[in-house]
């Protein structure tokens, strides 16, 4: 039996492989790390983001903490960090939309990044904090908090 796609499934179709084609224009002047290519291939949707968001929060008069969160990355420090663009730009977007911002890579330069992290024996995991890291973040924000 010969199974014909119907209209919906050529729409998908077309439409993931638009998609890919916007994913490949867009990719053309970015970075090849992955968190720096994210940032720079989707930062009009961010922005846009950011500024509904603010939007949002200006007219029901809600207060909002930004918090930007390092990644941890192998073998450096805070202090030789590569994203230090990626939060300048993050928290300037943030800023202008009246977000109160915190950027954990100041409070996490004080420690070394492996104490931060969750420690996986199976897998380098840039991501997830230990304890201490959870704890340094609780005490960075919570002054923050109306």
């Amino acid at each position: 039996m010969l199974l014909v796609p119907d209209a919906n499934e050529r729409r998908g179709d077309a439409q993931a492989a638009a998609f890919r084609a916007k994913q490949k224009w867009r990719r053309r002047n970015c970075p090849n790390e992955f968190h720096a290519f994210v940032h720079c291939a989707f930062w009009p949707e961010v922005e846009a983001n950011l500024a509904r968001i603010g939007d949002d929060c200006r007219r029901e008069r809600v207060p909002l903490v930004f918090v930007i969160h390092p990644i941890f990355e192998k073998d450096a420090t805070f202090e030789n960090y590569s994203l230090r663009n990626v939060h300048a730009q993050l928290a300037d977007a943030a800023r202008a939309q009246g977000f109160d911002v915190v950027d954990l890579r100041d409070a996490f330069q004080e420690y070394p990044a492996a104490a931060l992290k969750l420690d996986n024996p199976r897998y380098y995991d840039p991501w997830h904090m230990s304890a201490l890291g959870h704890r340094v973040t609780a005490a960075t924000v919570a002054p923050h908090i109306p």
